[in-house]
């Protein structure tokens, strides 16, 4: 090799640097043009009926999946909300919906009459709330309503007397709340509640009525990082997030310190701005952190990482806006984000469940083309993807690095069509590429060199045609080619010799077609071959346990045909898949229905067909893969179907669930060394583990 080539292939193999690999997190967005009454989304709650509510500059919104309806005041209706402009929303215990509002005061909704009952501040009444700026609203343990003011400190409200308790900021007591500019109140159980206010933390104590205050000190570590608290969030490990002007902080009531966060611009993991709005752990543990202008952040505690994300053009799935206000999770697990100016932004995290594989032609590292029709996994535990005209791509999960390996007509040691067919993995741990009118590479385990095996029209010994569309090592370690209009072939690995299997149109027992697509050794030994017209059951005349099948002589085919009058035949005689269910069975995928022949009817040609109108989402099916419970996956061109045998009943899954793609692709399917299953169509590919995508155990109420 020259000395040249040999650098080449070295700096071109280098790892890459290993960076820790983002969330893939998609947004669905609501806006104006859905509904919405006003594009800047302040406060989110959801109502005991389940019905989400949008406080928004401009009016007061109820969503029930499908539609808005908006609330706003009406100077002749005194049953209407007091203001439009909408800064805090709270569902309480009975079910009663509160509005805070900018300068209107408190609103009380009532779903049952539909009334708003106002609260507003009365000079001349002690007894009335401290001001009608409202900024935040909760409830403590006994049910009483706690209310911050933007000038006048906390109202509480006693739900049976309808009267209010004032507390407010004394400069006299260094003890007391440390301003009457609340911004965010957080009850802790039943032992304090947690007031972020603009000149510091106060911690309110029920059982001694006293406070206990935090506030930044210049020059001392460990304490806050800015006397401007935005919000309060307590996550599940007991661990208390400050949002401030200035930084995020993490607070450990053990050791009484403060964590501090801040914007590195030299560190790229670090969070993306200082001003912090609201703080929101997924169920996941990951924490969402809103930051003002700055987008939405997701921090791996574990990493000590900071992901960011922006709104984005050309992207619809990015955040609408990158000024985000508020969090809120609903109860059938959508996680709704508020923005300034850009409306709501959902979340779903079960369509997160499905990892993409996609070309982008803006990135070079990405797939190197948007149609996948073969995939792989190397013993080294990459990925290997055969594409329409993107030759083969590799991409390494550690390091999120695609390399594209592509033919080059000079270099003879390079792939021999860009057109990838199937990729397998033999016992040796190298490649086996089956291209388009380029025949088979095959690419040992540590080498980057590809070997071709080509049809020599003067050598009966080689491939019988270079279309090639699957690959099979056999428990005895030889391979079978499929190949289009030249039958199948098999490969002496010893000898580097063919032995070519036909159709011979006077012997009923030689493969049906020689267009051939899919090949199976099942559990008994028995090979099964799909073809574009029938399946082909082969055995051979001698005992196969010692002997390879180019030694054997005469090869037995059995075919089995859809017979349009026995519904015992096959659904259609286009055989695109086969698989071996866990209990014996087998099953075939069709261009026209899904197929099953029992363990005990092998020798009999009784079929129990699977249609479209038996819940299947579309009649093609191109992929079969069995999960640990049991279950067939199946891709189609309608999306994928988990199939129960048990029960014979399908659940669909499509681009609306998290999918590339509807439409998937023949034999571009594999299962991972660690569980995942992954499918290939015409968009990229699909990840995901079958026991992830458990159905959701919500069941919305009914609401007339």
């Amino acid at each position: 090799m020259h000395k040249l080539f040999k650098i080449f292939l070295v700096l071109l193999f280098l790892p890459a640097l290993i960076y820790p690999q983002k969330p893939d997190i998609k947004f669905k967005r609501l806006s104006i043009e859905h509904g919405l009454s006003q594009s800047t989304v302040d406060a989110i709650a959801q109502d005991q009926a389940g019905f989400m509510w949008f406080g928004t500059e401009d009016g007061l919104n109820r969503y029930d999946g499908y539609q808005f309806t908006v609330y706003k005041h009406d100077p002749e209706n005194p049953n209407s909300i007091s203001s439009n402009n909408i800064w805090c929303l709270y569902v309480d215990r009975n079910g009663f919906l509160w509005i805070g509002t900018f300068t209107d005061g408190l609103n009380r909704f009532d779903p049952k009459s539909a009334f708003f009952t106002r609260y507003f501040h009365n000079p001349s009444d002690s007894n009335s709330i401290s001001s009608n700026n409202i900024r935040s609203i909760t409830e403590d343990y006994q049910g009483n309503l706690w209310i911050g003011t933007r000038d006048s400190g906390i109202s509480i409200l006693n739900p049976k007397s309808q009267t209010f308790q004032r507390v407010r900021h004394d400069s006299e007591n260094v003890n007391g709340l440390l301003s009457n500019n609340i911004r965010f109140i957080y009850p802790n159980s039943n032992k304090d509640i947690w007031i972020a206010t603009s000149n510091g933390l106060s911690v309110y104590e029920l059982s001694s009525g006293t406070f206990k205050n935090y506030q930044n000190k210049k020059g001392v570590s460990n304490t806050l990082s800015h006397n401007s608290v935005r919000h309060i969030y307590k996550d599940r490990s007991g661990i208390f997030w400050i949002a401030t002007v200035n930084g995020l902080n993490s607070y450990e009531p053990q050791t009484n310190k403060f964590t501090n966060f801040s914007s590195d611009p030299d560190n790229p993991g670090s969070i993306s701005g200082d001003f912090v709005r609201k703080v929101y752990e997924d169920p996941q543990g990951r924490l969402w952190i809103a930051i003002n202008r700055g987008g939405l952040n997701i921090l791996d505690r574990k990493k000590n990482t900071f992901y960011k994300y922006q709104h984005e053009e050309d992207n619809p799935n990015s955040l609408s806006n990158n000024s985000t206000r508020v969090f809120y999770q609903d109860k059938s697990g959508l996680l709704w984000l508020g923005t300034m100016g850009g409306g709501l932004n959902i979340y779903d995290p079960r369509k997160n469940r499905f990892k993409h594989y996609r070309h982008n032609p803006r990135d070079s590292n990405s797939l190197s083309h948007p149609i996948v029709w073969a995939i792989s996994q190397s013993s080294e535990g990459d990925l290997w993807f055969g594409t329409n005209a993107g030759g083969l791509t590799r991409f390494n999960p550690k390091t999120g690095k695609y390399t594209c390996y592509l033919h080059n007509p000079s270099d003879p040691f390079s792939i021999s069509s860009n057109n990838i067919r199937t990729i397998t993995k033999d016992h040796e741990g190298g490649l086996w590429i089956g291209t388009m009118n380029g025949g088979v590479n095959y690419l040992e385990s540590k080498k980057q060199l590809f070997r071709r095996f080509t049809h020599d029209p003067n050598n009966s010994n080689s491939l019988s045609n270079n279309n090639v569309r699957s690959i099979f090592e056999d428990r005895l370690g030889g391979l079978w080619f499929c190949t289009w209009s030249g039958g199948l072939d098999h490969f002496d690995r010893t000898t580097n010799t063919f032995t070519l299997f036909r159709n011979q149109p006077d012997n009923p027992n030689s493969l049906s077609s020689n267009n051939i697509i899919s090949i199976y050794q099942d559990s008994q030994e028995v090979y099964w071959i799909g073809t574009s017209n029938g399946l082909n059951r082969l055995t051979f005349s001698l005992d196969s346990t010692n002997l390879i099948p180019s030694q054997l002589s005469q090869p037995h085919f059995i075919r089995f045909y859809h017979d349009p009058s026995n519904s015992k035949s096959l659904s259609n005689s286009y055989i695109l898949s086969i698989h071996e269910g866990q209990n014996g069975d087998l099953w075939f995928g069709t261009m026209l229905g899904l197929s099953r022949l029992q363990k005990n009817n092998r020798n009999k040609p009784l079929f129990t067909r699977y249609f479209i109108r038996d819940g299947l989402p579309n009649d093609v099916v191109y992929g079969i893969l069995e999960d640990s419970q049991g279950n067939l996956w199946l891709s189609t061109n309608n999306g994928l179907s988990r199939f129960d045998p048990r029960s014979e009943t399908f659940k669909n899954y499509d681009v609306r669930d998290g999918l590339h793609s509807n439409e998937f692709n023949t034999g571009s399917y594999t299962k991972t060394d660690i569980g995942s299953f992954i499918f290939g169509g015409v968009d990229g590919a699909t990840e995901f583990f079958p026991d992830s995508l458990a159905d959701n155990p919500f069941i919305p109420p009914v609401v007339l």
